[in-house]
């Protein structure tokens, strides 16, 4: 009941969702979270209290409870972790080579590497093209690898 103490919006959970699934959790633990992060906060439950009686947030936090669990175990059965995009997937539907300008410290090292994709504009690194041939590959990912700032992303 991870989500009961968390702070601040639901779509604050999804990146700490896609993390706990990178690093093993089930599809229904995430349902979990999600769930008790959007239904069942702690400060909520104190406050429905004062408001409609203990009674009754009592009951509705057993019956809430009881159905996250049901609902986490129904939608393991439908949907697997390999149903779900993994990251170099997502990255590679928008464009197979990217990087990040904004962190960027202007080393120029990409664009000696493999200055048929990469070029410094403004003391900054940019992509120029996403068009791969054959032995751009190993040179990209050798610029991916030196990147002392780590902002280069390539999926080919």
């Amino acid at each position: 009941l991870l989500g009961s103490f968390s702070a601040g919006p639901i779509y604050a959970a999804f990146p700490v969702c896609k993390m706990l699934l990178s690093k093993g959790a089930s599809i229904a633990n995430i349902v979990i979270i999600l769930s008790t992060w959007a239904v069942i906060k702690i400060p909520m439950l104190i406050t429905e209290s004062k408001f409609l009686g203990p009674e009754f947030m009592v009951v509705r936090w057993i019956l809430t409870t009881l159905a996250i669990f049901l609902m986490g175990y129904i939608t393991s059965r439908f949907v697997k972790p390999e149903d779900l995009p993994a990251d170099d997937e997502a990255a590679a539907l928008v464009d197979p080579l990217s990087l990040n300008p904004d962190y960027c410290v202007g080393c120029g090292l990409c664009a000696k590497i493999a200055p048929s994709h990469f070029k410094m504009v403004d003391k900054k690194a940019t992509v120029i093209s996403q068009t791969l041939s054959s032995g751009d590959g190993l040179a990209i990912k050798d610029a991916v690898a030196k990147c002392p700032s780590q902002i280069i992303r390539f999926h080919p």
